[in-house]
């Protein structure tokens, strides 16, 4: 019954490879079936043979064809030692319980058999991540989270040692990650921010600078899930370790900051970074950036300031896969509003931003700055409901943050408050005698 039942989704998939398009329903019956061909049946041959084909097939979306891919990479390029080290991997990939006991054993069990395989390398990696995952976690089965950091720098410095030319098995483990990248970089990479980590109870500076300079020296041309240069992340590493806390504006060493700072505009071109596995950037207006709060003449701060407006308009910084977002052009014209205490010039210096040669959020986001000035400080109502309402007309789709209202309902929401003040008003001078 099982080879009819086999057979049964292979016609399936055949067919529908001539056609345009599957249904998802189609999709998700073929790729069920490779997963029971995976994990219950353990022919990984037909496995192979049908993750392939279904790859061939247009439009199933990048989810499948990545998960189809991973397996393809897997099958065909680790299955030394009779499979047995990738069997033993399949039965991690289908455990449910990230943080378990049964995973650390599982990475120690192919370590140990199997120290020569293909896989070694990659699940070496794997244990150091487990560990790393277990740092602060309140389901941790370690009691102490300063053994688990131990353990995961211990680990992914059997990365660096023992695998140095091993490579991502699979695309999946992070979300841009890809097949063939080199593992130990992001290893010696992950030393460093373990090192500077808040769960660490002694943050390590000196210890953290060492492995980041690793980075910077041992791998200067290798590559981050995004593609970014670990290089480049390893110096932005070490910049936010002179930094009150990182996008803020207070820097604890100007001198260090600078010299970093220094570095990334002129011995790189501009392009991204990814700090601490989580937070990301462009290093030029990054730097332009800190280079801005680290001055103290007023009249510098702003000219630096008004370069990251003008010059890098859409560039964003933030966090990964959250809301927390923002551009730095915007984060430099709150940096500019504070330098006025004054509620006009504070005005008069926005206007200058609302010139066609500024990009639209900049115009968008100076034109409410000039509005909610005569709000709050100015209280001039009347003038500040015609300035938002040149928002409406003009900015009302701009965004400028990652989970922020557009400008439009900024505008709506800051005139209804305008409207019943004035109501609140009008009713009290009513009442007065």
């Amino acid at each position: 019954m099982y080879k009819n039942y086999r057979v049964f989704y292979i016609l399936i998939l055949f067919s529908f490879l001539n056609a345009e398009a599957l249904t998802r329903r189609e999709i998700n019956s073929i790729y069920s079936k490779i997963d029971s061909l995976i994990y219950k049946d353990k022919d990984y041959d037909e496995a192979l043979r049908l993750s392939k084909e279904l790859i061939s097939v247009p439009d199933i979306g990048r989810y499948y064809v990545d998960n189809a891919k991973n397996i393809i990479n897997l099958i065909e390029n680790y299955s030394d030692y009779d499979r047995k080290p990738l069997e033993l991997f399949f039965k991690y990939r289908i455990n449910s319980k990230e943080r378990s006991k049964e995973n650390e054993n599982i990475f120690r069990e192919i370590l140990e058999k199997y120290p020569d395989c293909k896989l070694a390398g990659f699940i070496q990696y794997l244990l150091a991540k487990h560990y790393a995952n277990l740092i602060g976690s309140g389901s941790s089965y370690l009691e102490n989270p300063e053994v688990a950091r131990e353990k995961a720098i211990e680990s992914y410095g059997e990365v660096v040692r023992k695998y140095p030319a091993a490579e991502m098995a699979i695309a999946d483990l992070w979300y841009r990650s890809k097949i063939g990248t080199k593992i130990a970089p992001s290893a010696q990479l992950r030393i460093g921010d373990l090192y500077n980590s808040g769960y660490c109870v002694y943050p390590m500076q000196e210890e953290a600078i060492k492995a980041y300079k690793l980075v910077i020296n041992n791998y200067p041309e290798d590559v981050d899930r995004y593609g970014n240069k670990v290089a480049v992340d390893a110096y932005v590493s070490i910049l936010n370790m002179y930094r009150e806390d990182i996008f803020g504006k207070t820097i604890l060493d100007t001198l260090k900051a600078r010299e970093i700072c220094n570095i990334l505009i002129n011995k790189f071109p501009n392009q991204g970074y990814l700090v601490e596995g989580l937070y990301f950037g462009k290093t030029h207006p990054e730097a332009y950036m800190v280079l801005a709060d680290c001055e103290v003449d007023k009249e510098k701060a702003l000219e630096i300031y008004e370069k990251i407006v003008a010059e890098f308009p859409n560039s964003w910084r933030g966090q990964v896969n959250s809301g927390a977002v923002s551009l730095y052009s915007i984060s430099a014209l709150e940096r500019i509003a504070h330098f006025f205490k004054d509620p006009q010039e504070k005005i008069n210096h926005c206007r200058k931003f609302l010139d066609s040669s500024f990009d639209r959020k900049v115009r968008g986001y100076a034109q409410f700055q000039i509005a909610f000035t005569y709000e709050m400080k100015v209280k001039d109502y009347n003038q500040a409901l015609v300035e938002y309402q040149k928002v409406l007309e003009n900015f009302s789709d701009v965004s400028t943050g990652g989970e922020a209202y557009t400008l439009g309902e900024d505008a709506e929401h800051a005139i209804r408050r305008i409207q019943e003040k004035l109501s609140e008003e009008q009713k009290t001078d009513v009442k007065s005698p």
